[in-house]
């Protein structure tokens, strides 16, 4: 027994141990970031397994146990204290934060940043697949899902539109988002979730007039669910961040408008990422593009059927989420045309760091200090530049957190947790 517990110890300390780990992409960090990501979410539940370990051994008179899941104990119990410990970034920006009822308008707020789960909140309403504007160049409207407050949830009057994460080529809406969801309903607002096209059905700029339509559609539509068209906040997981934030931040440029959407009012409240890329440049050199290119210099076949592990693994939503790109997912060599180098001119229009201006609506930026896609260090220096233009915006680094830490055992991580109590107070923010 003494030896089978000391064996479990171990295992989870090398579980934990990917916490202190920056990850790289071609070295198989994006599969690896899932158990980093669970490892994160279930910590408190593991610092608890620590103590009482520890604990056990010292009265079985077993000091290798106790040894073993001290180890084990310190190991999760250091990146957890200071997740948990992570300063409020909205108040010295936004001004003092409110108590929870005030802040989000209702009574299913967090309390505070830290604790064991997220807890119920009231069912929502739910809509799927609603038709929300048509790409002149597809033929086939964009859907949608729509998520109104529950029965007893007071309406807030706020729309967030959000936009997955992809890598700009994969997945859909409704996929691992029904938590964060949820939450955010209870605290009155709507949301309205977008399948938006990908690559290499269109470009960049096709994204980010998908979000300009989405924008232009829940405008059109904001009477028929309580949302006020001057409250209607953008924003979203990785690359739904990225268009967000580049749409939100150059309402009118010519270059990523579309014909169909001169004139069309597609302003916004406010924006609000997860771990989206600001600066493409420097996302292709810190996701390690040219590594990756090596690897894999030309594109594979994407009408290929699916490899049965992914359909073992995803069953049938392997085919809506396009699991048949995931090798190329992310190329920003093949999604821009070529490098920073061979395509200056691209990068920087397609990145939020150029377009800040005085006029860029209120932000919000999360992301982990390891993100292995997006170097927080350009996260910050966006930040820095919106707050020296005059912008209204907070930035919440994560310390030992890496990309998609939200999408995995939402309720339970300490990590996801912070993130959403910014995020509440920020979209209640926005809907005053």
């Amino acid at each position: 027994m003494i030896v089978a517990a000391t064996v479990f110890a171990v295992a989870l300390l090398a579980f934990t141990s990917l916490l202190y780990i920056r990850l790289h992409v071609p070295s198989g960090g994006i599969f690896l970031t899932m158990f980093k990501a669970l490892a994160g979410a279930f910590s408190l539940g593991i610092a608890a397994v620590g103590l009482a370990g520890t604990v056990a051994g010292d009265l079985l008179d077993a000091p290798l146990v106790q040894i073993a899941y001290g180890l084990l104990t310190l190991s999760v119990g250091y990146p957890l204290v200071r997740i948990m410990t992570t300063q409020d970034v909205l108040s010295p920006i936004f001004g003092s934060v409110w108590p929870a009822e005030e802040a989000s308008g209702g009574k299913y707020a967090l309390r505070r940043q830290w604790g064991f789960h997220l807890g119920r909140v009231p069912a929502p309403r739910h809509q799927s697949d609603i038709p929300c504007g048509t790409p002149p160049e597809r033929g086939r409207p964009l859907l949608c899902d729509i998520w109104q407050p529950g029965v007893g949830v007071q309406p807030s009057g706020l729309g967030f539109i959000y936009f997955h994460g992809s890598a700009w080529t994969i997945l859909d809406k409704d996929y691992m988002t029904r938590t964060l969801f949820r939450h955010l309903t209870a605290q009155g607002h709507v949301v309205m979730d977008v399948a938006y096209r990908l690559y290499p059905e269109t470009d960049i700029e096709g994204m980010v007039a998908d979000v300009r339509r989405s924008v232009a559609w829940l405008k059109a539509n904001a009477a028929a669910y309580g949302v006020n068209p001057d409250r209607i906040v953008i924003g979203g997981a990785s690359a739904g961040a990225h268009i967000s934030l580049l749409a939100a931040y150059t309402e009118g440029n010519p270059d990523l408008t579309p014909p169909d959407l001169c004139g069309v009012d597609t302003s916004v409240r406010g924006v609000l990422s997860w771990y989206g890329p600001v600066d493409l440049a420097a996302c292709y050199q810190h996701y390690e593009i040219e590594k990756m290119a090596a690897q894999m210099p030309e594109r594979p076949d994407w009408s290929a059927p699916i490899a049965p592990t992914m359909r073992r693994m995803f069953g049938k939503d392997a085919e809506r989420l396009g699991l048949h790109k995931a090798n190329g997912s992310g190329r920003l060599d093949w999604i821009c045309g070529g490098s920073p180098a061979q395509v200056p001119g691209r990068y920087a229009l397609l990145s939020p760091v150029t377009h800040i201006h005085p006029g860029c609506p209120p932000t919000l930026l999360m992301q982990g200090e390891h993100d292995l896609i997006v170097p927080a260090a350009a996260t910050r220096e966006v930040d820095a530049k919106l707050r020296q233009a005059g912008v209204k915006a907070a930035c919440l680094v994560l310390p030992q957190t890496d990309h998609a830490f939200d999408l995995f055992a939402m309720n339970w991580s300490p990590a996801s947790r912070v993130a959403l109590w910014h995020a509440e107070r920020f979209l209640a923010l926005m809907a005053q």
